[in-house]
């Protein structure tokens, strides 16, 4: 069973990448929390991120850039913002939506 928080480097380690791509994926997703001086990121928004992408954790070392890179078609940073919050808020209807078909589903039975 996989843990639901990790810390950047046993993150890394859980999703065979580097710490810095998983940091710059964690931070892409919006699924950092930062707990007192601890920092933890929620596997499952990362999960549900990487599934909407419709990416393998295998295919992000060629979709990411590492940090520090760009590249020639890098866009407008407030609308790549704009377009990550959309997202996070999508994700959170579907997951709302399947919560609430989950208990649906414990009432009927």
């Amino acid at each position: 069973m996989k843990k639901k928080f990790y810390r950047y480097t046993n993150g890394a380690e859980a999703y065979g990448m580097t710490v810095h791509r998983f940091q710059k994926l964690a931070i892409e997703a919006k699924a950092v929390y930062k707990v007192d001086k601890t920092i933890l990121v929620n596997t499952e928004i990362i999960d549900d991120y990487l599934q909407i992408k419709g990416l393998t954790p295998e295919e992000l070392n060629d979709t990411i850039p590492a940090p520090g890179h760009r590249t020639l078609n890098a866009t407008d940073p407030i609308a790549r913002l704009e377009e990550l919050e959309a997202l996070k808020e999508e994700l959170t209807n579907l997951i709302k939506e399947e919560r609430r078909l989950l208990c649906k589903q414990g009432t009927e039975a």
